[in-house]
């Protein structure tokens, strides 16, 4: 009998660019890179109860994939990013804006490295932002 095959975490990593109602287009413009995915707050009553959270998100996003090193993930984004940096950055900090970094981890089985090498490490730092990781466990 074989072994029944494990089923990998999906990982997906982002580069986000998030603030109040800002101009996405000039955005896009700006940073030369088309977003996967804008993300605009459409419940006035989140508005109201939390102002002090960003209402427009602009997203460049690997999106899940089976992985077994986030590290594998986040250099995946940052192939995308990294030549674009000073845009970004820069659009960024004429813009009130912040900037993040974000990997999101799905477990249904088994779980990833949960490490960034020192090579990926090198890469992230000069964007000199938040680098987040969300992990939805949902195995037994």
């Amino acid at each position: 009998m074989s072994e029944p095959e494990s089923r990998p975490p999906l990982v997906d990593s982002c580069l986000c660019i998030a603030g109040f109602d800002f101009d996405v287009e000039a955005c896009t413009r700006a940073v030369g890179l088309e977003p996967t995915r804008v993300w605009r707050q459409k419940h006035d009553h989140i508005k109201r109860s939390a102002p002090g959270l960003p209402t427009t998100n602009w997203l460049v996003e690997t999106g899940k994939q089976p992985c077994y090193d986030i590290s594998d993930s986040v250099q995946q984004i940052l192939n995308i990013v990294v030549p674009k940096r000073q845009e970004i950055l820069s659009f960024a900090a004429a813009n009130s804006l912040s900037v993040e970094f974000i990997t999101k981890v799905v477990i249904t089985e088994d779980r990833p490295v949960y490490e960034l090498r020192p090579e990926v490490l090198r890469e992230l730092a000069p964007f000199s932002v938040s680098y987040s990781l969300d992990i939805y466990d949902y195995s037994e």
